[in-house]
């Protein structure tokens, strides 16, 4: 073999291989970038399934805490002689829509997985991390808030003993 078609040979073989090496380097990363789509998909799929719980329950607590403060409203309405008047079965559900205050505890499970989890890889998902942040932000103010209705709980209880004492 004479040397130019060696050398030829050579170049040939050797750009094979570093476009085989060049190719399994793009098919792995094409490949792991196809599995973290699919795994976002999967996790994007259980936050949208838990931000359905949560609506839902934050609509029942809603409406529970309506029906609750039109009681607290028509009580206080009431006059001394119409509170008397009650059945003494009814008074309990009455004072407790003053003193036990219903507060929302959200099911974060999947939201914090997917916070706590690698950088998102799709817009979307970038998008929904930046949701789910301030969603998260918002959520621990609340419990501040929850320990001031407790609070405002025990004391209206403290303050409607006197008054319902006559009634029970």
């Amino acid at each position: 073999m004479t040397q130019p078609s060696r050398m030829k040979r050579l170049a040939s073989e050797g750009a094979v291989i570093v476009l085989s090496i060049l190719l399994a380097f793009w098919i792995d990363a094409w490949w792991e970038r196809r599995q973290a789509r699919e795994a976002e998909a999967t996790v994007l799929e259980s936050i949208r399934e838990e931000v359905e719980a949560n609506r839902v329950e934050l609509d029942l607590l809603e409406d529970r805490s309506a029906n609750q403060v039109d009681r607290i409203d028509r009580f206080m309405a009431a006059s001394p002689a119409a509170l008397r008047a009650l059945p003494q079965d009814t008074v309990l559900p009455w004072l407790s829509a003053m003193i036990i205050t219903w507060t929302y505890d959200e099911d974060e499970s999947a939201a914090g997985l997917f916070l706590g989890s690698s950088t998102p890889v799709t817009d979307r998902a970038r998008d929904v991390r930046r949701v789910l942040a301030r969603w998260a932000r918002i959520m621990e103010d609340t419990d501040e808030e929850k320990a001031g209705f407790w609070e405002t709980g025990a004391t209206l209880a403290e303050l409607f003993a006197p008054r319902t004492a006559g009634i029970t």
